[in-house]
């Protein structure tokens, strides 16, 4: 025990060993901020890939003239399938892509085609975003976001993945 408390006195006087405790304190905070900047990055890069897909799905498919019949529900299916071609970082099972192409009819709003049945959140953007009595396009896109690289230190902070959504009016020419 002597011998510890001699060898531990004299490693604590020595300025070698300062140094080697102040590096062994400050390489775990280093490696965790940095980590941290690459998981934020990698948020940030899937948020913005999430609005650049959400915003183009919608203003391209705003320009549709469903002539003949049916002509936008098969581009809006093209879409949907060419999702992860418009937005090549996300990954294709953490995002979902839906649409709508609707009227408002004075306070009512139509679906003319879309990808399941108008959520709230679609009717509330239609009818805040399209005049009355015209057509538009509503794209809303959801991504969950998980952690890539450094996953157990990230994985108490943002559990399964954070949810990351945009969403897009185009109006109908």
């Amino acid at each position: 025990m002597r011998v510890l408390k001699a060898l531990a006195a004299r490693f604590a006087r020595q300025e070698r060993a300062s140094i080697v405790i102040e590096f062994a304190i400050l390489v775990p905070v280093l490696i965790l901020l940095m980590g941290a900047t690459y998981e934020l990055a990698g948020g940030i890069e899937a948020n913005s890939q999430l609005n650049t897909m959400v915003g183009q799905v919608a203003l391209s498919w705003g320009d549709c003239n469903d002539a003949p019949s049916g002509t936008c529900q098969t581009e809006m299916n093209q879409y949907i399938a060419a999702r992860t071609n418009i937005a090549p970082v996300l990954n294709t099972s953490q995002l979902t892509l839906d649409l709508w192409q609707v009227t408002n009819a004075f306070g009512t709003v139509n679906v003319v085609y879309g990808t399941r049945a108008i959520t709230a959140a679609a009717r509330n953007l239609a009818l805040a975003q399209i005049p009355d009595g015209q057509s538009g396009i509503i794209a809303i896109g959801s991504y969950t976001y998980q952690a890539r690289a450094f996953v157990v230190v990230t994985q108490p902070f943002i559990g399964s993945g954070i949810v990351l959504s945009q969403q897009a009016v185009a109006r109908k020419s």
